[in-house]
């Protein structure tokens, strides 16, 4: 099966979650906790809820460097949905999570 990427350009950047955040389960509710450092104010004392698809694209961003196109191969394995909407919906995280810095480029 051929997997879709939104952007070839960024295809193949391997990424991986923030060290500086643990994902944890507390009452039920799945939350990334800010630890240490953050790479914004605004997580300060604070607990970002997550729903079920960030925390396996946490887990798996956790467990070693992976690229969109791994993600979006594993994702599809575990999840199902319409062609094209699992890469969109990974292109989406990848972007938003980068840019907050809960996501680096591996180095």
């Amino acid at each position: 099966m051929e997997v879709t990427i939104v952007s070839e350009q960024t295809a193949d950047i391997r990424w991986c979650a923030n060290e500086n955040f643990l994902l944890r389960t507390i009452a039920g509710e799945s939350v990334l906790i800010p630890i240490g450092e953050v790479p914004d104010p605004r997580f300060d004392n604070c607990m970002i809820s997550v729903n079920e698809t960030t925390v396996f694209l946490w887990e798996f961003f956790s467990e070693a460097p992976h690229t969109e196109r791994e993600a979006v191969e594993a994702a599809e394995e575990a999840f199902e949905a319409p062609a094209g909407v699992i890469a969109q919906h990974i292109h989406e995280f990848v972007n938003v999570y980068a840019e907050l810095g809960l996501l680096h480029k591996e180095e």
